[in-house]
């Protein structure tokens, strides 16, 4: 059974827990020495004390100098540090530099910058976390993703006792067949299970301390008297990640036509993808993780696209979808349509503009060509801020253009004047 972080297990200590690596990353201390972070948690109150759960200041610093003096190895917020970071850097919140530096990842710094969760886009960002989370040991076998074969467990026995979804740490692989191997298991008593994996009673309980809790917190599944059930979001993302062989995939693939929009009004200020949805659909071999992009700031640049293309006139339709493109318009003046990607930049003009051309060209071929009626189709990324030259130069090279559009200015590429106007 492979070996699981099991000190925190609650989505604000863990965000305080990243505040405090931020914190202390920003100040020059070193992230990697158990002694400075550990003792750091301690006075940010996210590791306590055994019978000291409100201490004062005085009362904390006394226990602090009080665990210095014990060996390295037995001091509490040492150990606690180790397993902190490495589950800030399971979750992709943390990383490992080549330099042996720590630093806060991009989505690390989008937790500590959006509020908490049953906040949308915290929501769908600690989802795709906890989801995609993957532990990898080459002598049990294969990379496994834990959280959703404890997912796939429980959609398979219903009411399931949580002790039970230990064993999806045990999996070598993610597999149907490893599966169905660990699944079988619960005909035998528990201890005997354990026996047969070579796993102790306290190794179970560690691995069922943190990501069950995780996935409770996020609304996937309910957890009633130790037992384990899936909620709407948890059967819904179940669904989801059901995908068929890539053979039947691309057989399968239905044009997502989206839906029509009056107004800049009809767009919703959170995206109505459904929570957890997990990285791995076809879409998503074209985009940086839907689930990530489509943040508040990302509705509100969609929401002012559809508003300038209703007052221009010089469009018969506006469609927007919430699992594919972002904007796709129907002339009214000329046989022709304009299919229109936004991206937000956090600095990274260069790396969006290349995600959203293999976005624009993979839902050209596969949603736009199917209801264009032979119509040209002219590709437009629409940013919040200025992309840089390079960028420009890019998607030119591929016949795209570029739309920036913030809250008060407006640049209109040339030749699509008439569709936007200017500000």
């Amino acid at each position: 059974m492979r070996n699981f972080p099991h000190q925190v297990n609650q989505i604000r200590k863990i965000k305080g827990a990243l505040q405090v690596v931020s914190q202390l990353a920003t100040e020059g201390h070193d992230v990697g020495d158990d002694g400075a972070l550990g003792y750091a948690v301690a006075r940010a109150g996210i590791y306590t004390f055994r019978n000291l759960p409100n201490p004062s200041s005085q009362e904390l610093e006394d226990a602090i100098q009080r665990e210095q003096v014990k060996p390295p190895s037995n001091q509490g917020p040492r150990t606690f540090a180790r397993d902190l970071r490495r589950t800030l850097f399971l979750l992709g919140f943390l990383e490992h530099l080549e330099t042996s530096d720590w630093r806060v990842t991009d989505s690390g710094q989008r937790v500590l910058d959006i509020p908490d969760p049953p906040e949308p886009e915290a929501t769908a960002l600690w989802t795709d976390a906890v989801v995609n989370l993957s532990l990898a040991d080459p002598s049990l076998g294969d990379i496994i993703h834990p959280a959703q074969n404890m997912l796939r467990t429980v959609a398979h026995r219903p009411g399931v006792e949580k002790r039970w979804l230990a064993f999806a740490l045990d999996m070598r692989d993610d597999s149907n067949a490893e599966l169905d191997r660990v699944l079988a298991l619960q005909r035998l008593p528990f201890e005997a299970a354990l026996e047969s994996v070579g796993a102790g009673k306290y190794m179970a309980a560690n691995a069922v301390k943190i990501l069950p809790s995780l996935l409770e917190q996020l609304g996937l599944m309910s957890i009633q008297g130790g037992a384990c059930t899936l909620t709407p979001s948890g059967l819904a993302l179940m669904r989801a990640t059901q995908v068929p062989s890539i053979e039947h995939r691309l057989i399968m693939r239905q044009a997502r036509r989206g839906r029509t929009v009056a107004e800049s009004a009809d767009i919703p200020e959170h995206p109505l993808i459904p929570t957890g949805q997990v990285r791995g659909t076809e879409d998503q071999l074209h985009s940086a993780a839907l689930l990530e992009e489509r943040t508040s700031q990302h509705q509100q640049l969609v929401r002012r696209i559809v508003n300038l293309l209703r007052i221009s006139g010089q469009v018969s339709e506006i469609r927007v979808s919430d699992d594919a493109f972002d904007v796709l318009a129907l002339s009214s003046v000329r046989p022709e349509v304009l299919l229109i990607e936004a991206k937000t930049l956090r600095d990274d003009a260069l790396i969006q503009a290349r995600i959203a051309l293999g976005q624009l060209l993979f839902y050209e071929f596969f949603d736009i060509r199917p209801i264009a009626g032979g119509h040209p189709i002219r590709k437009i990324v629409a940013f919040d801020s200025e992309p840089s030259q390079q960028a420009r130069e890019f998607l030119a090279a591929y016949e795209v253009a570029c739309l920036v559009s913030r809250q008060d200015t407006l640049q209109v590429p040339a030749g699509f004047e008439e569709y936007f106007g200017s500000m």
